[in-house]
């Protein structure tokens, strides 16, 4: 069965003491995680095994919560949905759901966290080496609420987050965050393109392409939260940052063990004016909540 982490109270604090005190008591161990189709009888061949290190009774971005395993298993459901996206994940932590994603077949996936604790960072460079994904995944520091030039330089298709709504306080930041690339279009192309078409028929098509991507820009956050107290606040604030917030009927398989199951939330936040605009990916994962 799977371990248990540190608790966190209400205000999403680590109840462990200082972090120098932390640091001195770290034991590294690795944790295996399989994703695979019990049903399926080629489920072998499609196999998926990762190794994610944590650092135990360290900063609690290096210990794998419950969250991010359930999180974890739902984008393993929705697999053929995952290959050839961008993948953001913010408040990534060790890595396992966007590590998964580059498996799964992301055209890139981004590893976001703070760079307030390195140690963070550099964890998640060696869980994407050792599980051979490097070459997708991007290490970089993210803070929410902060645009450096890394973060706007950043085009995602999907973002991904496990427990990133703990500390109250941060809840705007995160929405902020979520806010910005929900409403940045997927870049046009560039005016090279255009000059170099043969001609002005050509060039028309091009600008009408341009509109289409556009207008698909259709990107969703899909996060797995433990329920606090605290967790009340977040449907005022999504109204205010014009979003909402769809839960979505989901039961792991038995054989994750995860820890506090009871008190984790999958959802999927959009922002409200783009509910029309749902592609294909969009209706399998509403729909899997009981959308009408």
């Amino acid at each position: 069965m799977m371990s248990k982490g540190p608790e966190r109270d209400d205000d999403g604090e680590a109840q462990t003491g200082t972090q120098n005190e932390r640091e001195a008591t770290a034991v590294v161990t690795w944790r295996s995680f399989t994703f695979d189709d019990h049903d399926d009888e080629k489920a072998e061949e499609g196999t998926i095994r990762l190794q994610i290190r944590e650092e135990m009774c360290a900063d609690y971005g290096l210990y794998v919560w419950p969250s991010s395993i359930f999180l974890a298993a739902y984008l393993h459901t929705i697999r053929e949905h995952i290959a050839g996206k961008n993948v953001l994940e913010i408040g990534a932590g060790t890595g396992l759901p966007g590590i998964l994603c580059a498996k799964l077949g992301a055209t890139s996936v981004s590893l976001t966290d703070t760079g307030a604790n390195s140690k963070v960072l550099e964890n998640l460079r060696t869980v994407s080496r050792e599980n051979k994904v490097d070459d997708v995944c991007k290490v970089q520091e993210l803070c929410w609420g902060e645009f450096s030039l890394d973060t706007l330089a950043l085009t995602p298709d999907l973002l991904l987050g496990a427990d990133v709504f703990y500390d109250s306080e941060a809840f705007e930041d995160v929405l902020a965050t979520l806010r910005y690339f929900f409403d940045r279009e997927k870049a046009p192309l560039s005016r090279s393109e255009k000059e170099h078409s043969s001609s002005r028929r050509k060039a028309r098509r091009l600008n009408e392409e341009d509109g289409d991507r556009k207008a698909a820009s259709t990107i969703r956050f899909i996060s797995v939260f433990q329920k606090r107290s605290n967790t009340i606040a977040l449907s005022e604030l999504l109204l205010r940052w014009g979003m909402r917030m769809e839960a979505v009927a989901f039961e792991p398989d038995a054989s994750f063990q995860i820890p506090e199951r009871d008190s984790l939330e999958l959802v999927v936040i959009e922002p409200i004016q783009r509910i029309s605009h749902r592609c294909s990916h969009d209706k399998v994962i509403m729909s899997k909540s009981g959308e009408r």
